[in-house]
């Protein structure tokens, strides 16, 4: 049976990595408001997909091995 090929990454970021690398540290802030899609000019549905996938590749990954 052929795999189904996906857009998906293979070692997803967790979205609190990309908020710190991409948006945090190059701002020069610590912290940011609760609403990171008004304050950082983001999608509310960024957040949601990156935290969705990353949260989806820890039970798979770990599927494959057993």
């Amino acid at each position: 049976m052929a795999r189904k090929r996906t857009l998906q990454p293979v070692n997803p970021i967790h979205p609190g990595q990309m908020l710190l690398e991409e948006f945090l540290r190059p701002a020069g802030k610590t912290q940011t408001a609760l609403d990171l899609a008004v304050a950082l000019g983001t999608s509310r549905r960024l957040w949601m997909n990156l935290q969705a996938t990353f949260d989806l590749e820890a039970p798979t990954r770990k599927r494959r091995a057993a």
